[in-house]
């Protein structure tokens, strides 16, 4: 670690003050990070996660002493590794989304949920739609017969992602949990259409594949 000096004043996520920051710089590799802090553990399990050779900066909170690491001048923690990752089905179109909203969320709520509605637009799309009118696209699946919970969870993303650029009832920079269910949720829908689809084509393929006796034994049990 080298090169200490104070950053300029910016609010602390954990006390809420505007304080000073201690700035510390640092360059880093997988292989070469050892650090007793456990905010760097935690981050050398993100970058590990992602095969990643990171160029960080941390910055001690003047006030409370808390540690926050950046990574090319976006905070990744607290905020980042505070989000979930995304499901390992998501498709990279919606992936890349779903990780820029990961990056903005502790500095803007309202901003990531916004994007993470562009995802599900994105998504809507990779499900078979036109990928124009997230509505319509929802209405489609309906009437495709998507699974009522999945199309209740569409339209929380639709509907909260749509109240964050507007005034509204809701908000999310007052409520942040709410805007973190929403990573959940998307998280969620890719299991309940993408995944649980590739894992019932892999069942089905299975099946096809035994014996041809066990399963005229299985069509003799089931009349």
């Amino acid at each position: 670690m080298q090169d200490k000096n104070i950053h300029s004043k910016h609010k602390c996520i954990n006390c809420g003050g505007n304080c000073e920051f201690n700035k510390l710089k640092v360059s880093v590799s997988v292989n070469m990070l050892e650090s007793p802090l456990d905010t760097f553990t935690r981050y050398q399990k993100y970058l590990q996660h992602n095969n990643e050779i990171g160029n960080l900066e941390i910055r001690v909170c003047s006030n409370c002493g808390m540690y926050h690491i950046y990574k090319d001048n976006i905070e990744i923690y607290p905020g980042l590794l505070d989000t979930p990752e995304p499901h390992q089905n998501m498709p990279d179109t919606v992936k890349e989304i779903y990780n820029e909203s990961r990056e903005i969320f502790s500095k803007s709520p309202r901003s990531a949920a916004a994007l993470l509605r562009l995802g599900l637009q994105i998504l809507c799309k990779e499900l078979g739609e036109k990928g124009k009118d997230i509505n319509n696209d929802i209405h489609k699946l309906h009437e495709k017969g998507l699974d009522q919970r999945i199309i209740n969870s569409l339209d929380i993303v639709r509907v909260i992602g749509n109240e964050a650029v507007h005034p509204g009832e809701i908000d999310l920079n007052d409520n942040k949990e709410i805007a973190l269910n929403l990573f959940n949720i998307m998280n969620m829908i890719i299991e309940d259409t993408i995944a649980s689809k590739i894992r019932n084509t892999h069942i089905e393929e299975m099946y096809r594949n035994l014996p041809q006796s066990k399963l005229n034994a299985i069509k003799y049990r089931d009349k």
